[in-house]
């Protein structure tokens, strides 16, 4: 399985990395505690310097998007990286 995000893929089936190469933030939307938690660990274990927000549900992925409620400041809650249209990841057997 694969990973992709801005400009950077992850195999993790063939254990390659990609560091990226900017410090634009990723917005990980994941309701479970525990792939949270797995995804921080991986996000550290690989010296990933992006910053890495977390919303746990549609609703808030899209009030974080919008820069509604309690995202409304960019400094705390930056607008997060988008992976290009027409732009995808390695073919993955």
């Amino acid at each position: 399985m694969g990973f992709f995000s801005c400009d950077v893929v992850f195999d993790f089936r063939l254990n390659r990395k990609w560091t990226l190469m900017s410090d634009r933030t990723i917005l990980y939307v994941e309701d479970e505690e525990n792939d949270v938690f797995i995804m921080r660990h991986a996000w550290k274990k690989a010296g990933l310097r992006n910053p890495l927000q977390v919303v746990t549900d549609g609703e808030q992925a899209l009030a974080y998007l919008s820069g509604g409620g309690k995202y409304t400041n960019r400094k705390e809650h930056p607008i997060p990286c988008l992976p290009s249209p027409g732009v995808s990841p390695a073919p993955m057997n």
